[in-house]
């Protein structure tokens, strides 16, 4: 599992990738704010013929987790072809959003 902590401008978020080989072991990610925080969202995310589809395991209340969530697994789905499980703990904020996801999608490659 490769991991790293990445400060953004909402605060410390951990950021843990295991890279998944095509088409049975799936991509695992966490991204989790370095504070006291609940479970935030967690999806599992497969590829079909033309499609990814998504499944929420876990709900969050803040809807931008869970898009994040869903946006990160769908992405590791179409750049590798293999399912992803994705958890993002924390708040995120509009501001993060996209350097969390690159940072993720970095971190897929070099795993």
């Amino acid at each position: 599992m490769d991991s790293a902590v990445l400060p953004l401008a909402a605060g410390e978020y951990t950021v843990s990738v295991t890279k998944g080989d095509a088409p049975k072991k799936p991509n695992v990610v966490f991204v989790t704010e370095n504070s006291s925080t609940d479970i935030g969202s967690y999806i599992y995310a497969v590829p079909g013929k033309k499609d990814v589809f998504t499944a929420v395991l876990q709900g969050s209340a803040d809807s931008r987790v869970q898009d994040v969530a869903t946006r990160i697994g769908t992405l590791l789905v179409k750049k590798s072809g293999c399912p992803s499980y994705v958890c993002v703990s924390g708040a995120v904020s509009e501001m993060d959003e996209m350097e969390l996801v690159r940072e993720v999608l970095t971190k897929s490659r070099s795993s």
